[in-house]
Parts: structure tokens; sequence; C-alpha cells
């Protein structure tokens, strides 16, 4: 996946038409194994995730005992930074202590390629390279 966001703009004709084609049922394609899935990026560059749901921020502010943020409803409540790690569909999660307490959302993952901020508006759809569910934990009280 990775290889393929690096060139995107040389791969993703042919991999929506093999899409496509997986997806109409005529090509030549062996079943899907999903025990066999991984992380489609087992790391990435980074990750921003947008909190949408306000209710939400409340309770895992309240949970961690922090107070909400004095803006929360001017401006957009926005997180960024690295993945060291992304796990796959059948990956182990691993609770280092169980007394942190575990928060675990659904999410929906959007997957840009290359975005130029300067016509950023012009060209956010064009940047798009994918989009899937994922879900996100993380310890409460840590």
């Amino acid at each position: 996946m990775q290889a393929a966001l690096d060139d995107w703009d040389d791969v993703h004709a042919a991999l929506a038409e093999l899409s496509a084609a997986v997806l109409d049922e005529g090509a030549d394609a062996e079943p899907l194994d999903v025990r066999a899935l991984a992380a489609p990026l087992p790391r990435a560059y980074e990750w921003v995730d947008g909190s949408a749901y306000l209710s939400h921020i409340a309770l895992v502010r309240k949970a961690r005992g922090a107070e909400l943020p004095k803006t929360l409803f001017t401006e957009p409540l926005v997180y960024q930074g690295g993945s060291g790690v992304l796990l796959g569909p059948r990956d182990p999660l691993v609770l280092p202590d169980p007394e942190w307490g575990l928060d675990l959302e659904a999410e929906v993952a959007v997957v840009l390629g290359a975005v130029v901020s300067s016509n950023y508006p012009a060209n956010r759809m064009g940047a798009l390279a994918s989009r899937f569910p994922t879900c996100r934990f993380g310890c409460r009280g840590r």
C-alpha cells in the first residue's frame, strides 16, 4: 500500500481497473482468506484524527480527569502524531495494564496521496487514495 501511495499518480488507474475486475467477478482471482489479512499500512508517516462527537470528547476527557478545551465549540479538535504500529484486523490487542482502562473507537480512515496545500480545495478529491473502516484504541489512564 505504501508503495502504491508513493507512486499514486502512476498506479491508481491500473489499481482501479483491477479492483473493478475483481468486484465484477470476471477476473481470475482467488478467494480472499480474511485470516491472512494484515494492516494495509503497518506503519504510516503520520495520522491526523479529527474529533467530531462532542459527547465522546467530554466522556474521554472526564475519564482522564482533563478539562474540556475552551475552544471546543468554536474550533475543530484535531490530533496529529506518528504511527509506529498499525494492527491488522486479526492482530491481538494488548492492553499493558487493565487498570488503565480501554477506549475503543470505531473510525473511518481516509488515506491521501500528495496534497498541494496551495490549491487544497481544488485538488482534495484527486488526493483521495482509499477509505476504510478502522478501530482505534487507547488507554484512558495514560
